[in-house]
């Protein structure tokens, strides 16, 4: 087997980074809405927005 060159291991690199933003920006927003559930802020929090 040959190794990839460096520009598509760098292109896989980034693209992995960028997949592991999203899901830790996704987890964020569901672990926000759970702890806004959990105190009995999801009327109040649905009023405010």
């Amino acid at each position: 087997m040959k190794p990839w060159p460096a520009s598509s291991a760098r292109q896989g690199f980034r693209s992995s980074l960028y997949l592991l933003g999203l899901t830790y920006q996704g987890f964020g927003l569901l672990m926000l809405a759970f702890a806004l559930l959990a105190l009995g802020w999801g009327e109040d929090a649905r009023g405010f927005l």
